[in-house]
């Protein structure tokens, strides 16, 4: 039962799974978890992630680990999280990005791959986006005048 509308996640201890409430405003809007268990959640346009961001390498598992949820970014709309990456949306429709970038999925410029550890603006494009949307290696974000689809990052050989 959650009767104090607490936030929390889930801890196996061996056979027993334990439920720890985390540490986040209860006014929450969005949230959204990543396939390698990175979480982040939107509250009063504040964003906090936790967790851990797959870094693709088998040595270093987290290439960005938040132990207890950390304020991330303020005046946030909209955010994803791909397999290596996370991007969001503010308010103003600016779209930012952080994680690996070994395929440009940060947008931060073609000759670009250099990654980040703090949500960096993309540079890219000059859109104003509603939404975003992260995959293993790609991003794609619908603008906010036109409804069209901007898509940045390694997306393979059959999508043109």
């Amino acid at each position: 039962s959650n009767k104090d509308n607490a936030t929390g996640v889930a801890e196996a201890q061996g056979d027993v799974t334990t439920f720890r409430r985390l540490d986040i405003p209860i006014n929450i809007s969005y949230m959204t978890l990543g396939p390698a268990g990175y979480g982040c959640a939107i509250s009063n346009s504040s964003l906090y992630c936790w967790g851990c961001l797959d870094s693709q390498d088998s040595v270093e598992r987290c290439f960005i680990q938040h132990v207890n949820p950390e304020k991330v970014a303020s005046g946030v709309i909209s955010v994803s999280i791909g397999a290596y990456s996370a991007c969001l949306v503010y308010i103003d429709g600016a779209a930012s990005c952080w994680g690996l970038n070994d395929s440009n999925q940060l947008g931060l410029g073609y000759d670009n791959t250099t990654e980040t550890y703090n949500p960096t603006n993309i540079t890219i494009s000059k859109s104003e986006y509603r939404s975003i949307a992260c995959a293993n290696s790609f991003t794609c974000a619908i603008t906010s005048s036109t409804n069209a689809l901007h898509c940045w990052g390694y997306m393979g050989n059959d999508i043109g």
